[in-house]
């Protein structure tokens, strides 16, 4: 189907003066129903991270997940990348949660199973991945796992990041 039920968006509001006056809508380049864009979002200085667990996954894995970065220019909020977690599995929900402070980017993905070498399956223990922007864009740097992993942990359900430390949200603690 042809539908975008649920594919969503995200939409930028800028205060002038004492008004906040809606500015953009963004959406992906790629939409897909059911994606639930805009649900997860993060702002930092000119950019805008969303993240979504994305159902209809353009490379045939449903709910491995995306996020999309915005950066304000000259002519105005343009969708400059797309991230994706490396290595990439169905069900991983990468973009399950967000936080952006200046060239740092955190990304949840509360479904993914593997330890930080990629071994190891935990059904759904969680990572969080580490980019940092550099010349040529987004790049993967770390995946953060937590040292009492465990099936179903949940690590990266929800992040915050605030001067170099980052707090981040599990489902379940064993």
């Amino acid at each position: 189907s042809n539908s975008l039920a649920y594919a969503g968006a995200a939409y930028v509001f800028e205060r002038e003066g004492n008004a906040w006056k809606q500015t953009r809508k963004l959406v992906p380049s790629d939409r897909f129903e059911l994606d639930n864009f805009g649900r997860v979002l993060a702002i930092s200085g000119n950019t805008i991270a969303v993240g979504t667990t994305g159902k209809n996954d353009p490379e045939s894995k449903p709910f491995a997940g995306r996020v999309y970065i915005f950066e304000k220019g000259a002519s105005g909020w343009l969708q400059t990348q797309r991230l994706v977690a490396s290595p990439r599995n169905a069900e991983d929900s990468f973009g399950q949660a967000v936080a952006i402070e200046g060239a740092t980017l955190l990304v949840g993905a509360d479904g993914q199973d593997t330890d930080a070498s990629g071994n190891d399956f935990r059904h759904s223990s969680g990572a969080v991945y580490a980019f940092e922007k550099g010349s040529s864009g987004w790049t993967q740097v770390q995946k953060l796992v937590a040292s009492d992993r465990n099936v179903g942990t949940g690590l990266g359900r929800s992040l915050s990041l605030s001067k170099g430390v980052l707090a981040v949200g599990s489902t379940s603690s064993t």
